[in-house]
């Protein structure tokens, strides 16, 4: 994974700046309450802990991007958001410091971004820092939707830092070789509506869930 990127204004000025249909497309899917501990794993510029605005017992993102984490604090500082953290960590060693304790951990769209080795080192280790009744929750584009064919064939451009994007099947594979359960998907549609017109658009999206 190229980490240089996303110390890269070009890459983060580019970001989504709200949570907007992305968001709201993976939270009408997911059960939470105020209960939860999440960890919400390359958290990116704080999307989540934004939508979710508080309503969490405790929110802990992590990110190696410095610009993303001091972006992050910021908007906790200047909105007194309580029992929300965000850090600049290796994702594993992180995870060795927290074992066995979020009820939610998050990964919305950052597995496309490495490799399969990189997975199986990263994703056992968010393994480890779940709680025996928590939830994985992946968010990922799909490899078998049209657009990202289109990009694999070289017809369209792919997108900054997507090194591999997946279907369902593949990530099956990879989660049962980090040692996940219970391993479901959930087809949702692309948050661009535009990208909706056909029936196969219903599929651009894999929401996946699993327990440790």
């Amino acid at each position: 994974m190229n980490t240089d990127l996303y110390e890269t204004k070009e890459y983060t000025e580019h970001y989504h700046q709200k949570p907007g249909r992305r968001i709201s497309n993976i939270l009408e899917n997911i059960h939470l309450n105020k209960k939860d501990v999440i960890g919400d794993f390359a958290c990116g510029n704080g999307l989540l802990a934004r939508a979710l605005n508080g309503n969490y017992k405790e929110y802990n993102g992590v990110d190696i991007s410095s610009l993303f984490i001091k972006e992050c604090q910021k908007w906790v500082k200047k909105n007194n958001i309580k029992n929300t953290s965000f850090v600049r960590e290796d994702i594993v060693k992180f995870c060795k410091k927290n074992v066995n304790k979020y009820s939610k951990a998050f990964t919305l769209d950052f597995s496309e971004h490495i490799d399969d080795n990189d997975f199986i080192e990263i994703y056992s280790a968010i393994r480890k820092s779940i709680s025996k009744q928590g939830k994985l929750i992946i968010h990922t584009p799909n490899k078998d939707f049209l657009l990202e064919k289109l990009k694999d064939m070289g017809i369209l451009p792919q997108t900054s830092g997507h090194i591999a994007v997946r279907n369902f099947k593949e990530y099956k594979a990879l989660l049962e070789k980090c040692g996940y359960k219970n391993i479901k998907v959930k087809y949702l549609p692309h948050y661009q509506k535009v990208l909706n017109i056909l029936p196969i658009s219903k599929k651009a999206r894999l929401l996946i869930t699993c327990t440790r």
